[in-house]
């Protein structure tokens, strides 16, 4: 069980917010790497909720690791996105995300696993139309060069 999954047991569908971190990796072409997601079917930047005592580094390592069998080297703060509708995902529950945003690095070569269909690099004039409406500002924003946002 996770935080969430033991909040849900208590409360169902409800809204709650939630805070999302995801790591935004490139390729030696600038490429930003996405994956498209088994629970949505939508491509998105990897990463995942925060569980307790955990902080926002400590879960990007986690998730990396976990959807794609990476080990991370370095981490930096890309943005933090609070302006987020309420969404409801695809069995049902609703959330405000709040989502932490980190560009990093791994020597490691990223592979899919039993939460994500495909992966894939991408260029900002290449993006898959179906992208996690949450992760489109952000993705832009990289490839618009902006760092350091608070939204």
């Amino acid at each position: 069980m996770s935080y969430v999954s033991d909040i849900r047991a208590l409360i169902g569908k409800t809204p709650l917010i939630l805070v999302g971190v995801c790591g935004i990796l490139t390729n030696e072409h600038g490429h930003i790497l996405l994956q498209k997601r088994t629970d949505s079917k939508a491509w998105g930047l990897p990463g995942g909720l925060m569980e307790l005592k955990e902080t926002a580094e400590m879960t990007l390592r986690r998730e990396l690791l976990e959807e794609l069998a990476i080990c991370i080297t370095e981490t930096k703060f890309f943005g933090i996105y609070t302006n987020r509708p309420i969404i409801t995902y695809p069995n049902g529950d609703q959330s405000q995300p709040i989502g932490i945003f980190f560009t990093c690095t791994t020597d490691d070569t990223p592979s899919a696993n039993d939460e994500t269909f495909e992966i894939g690099y991408f260029s900002k004039e290449k993006l898959p139309e179906n992208i996690f409406s949450i992760h489109r500002e952000p993705i832009l924003d990289y490839f618009d060069g902006r760092t350091d946002l608070i939204k």
